[in-house]
């Protein structure tokens, strides 16, 4: 497994901040890099949406979690529970991304039609 960069940790750690304290849809790319010092290219080149940050947060935290299961035996029965409820929580919220994504495009589509 990769390590994430100490830069990709800092975007992840500024934008969980960022949505947490303004929420989600109202925190912009250009707002983290902001709160980061650097250029919005520059934060593009690390992460290309919201959701994928939010995406490489799941994983890591995924990937921590794995790394419990292997490492202690006793402990292995629960963490696969844990690590499949993730996994399962994971494809929810891509799925609700999905939908997200399609409605706020059918609107848009809807909205452009009566012009």
């Amino acid at each position: 497994m990769r390590e994430p960069s100490d830069t990709r940790t800092k975007i992840q750690d500024v934008a969980l901040r960022l949505f947490v304290e303004q929420g989600y849809e109202a925190t912009s790319l250009r707002e983290i890099a902001e709160e980061l010092g650097v250029t919005k290219a520059a934060l593009y080149y690390h992460f290309k949406t919201k959701d994928d940050i939010v995406a490489s947060m799941v994983d890591t935290r995924l990937a921590a979690m794995d790394e419990l299961i292997k490492g202690d035996p006793g402990t292995k029965r629960l963490g696969v529970r844990l690590f499949e409820s993730s996994r399962e929580l994971t494809a929810r919220c891509e799925k609700t991304r999905r939908i997200h994504l399609f409605s706020r495009s059918t609107t848009s589509l809807a909205l452009e039609s009566r012009k």
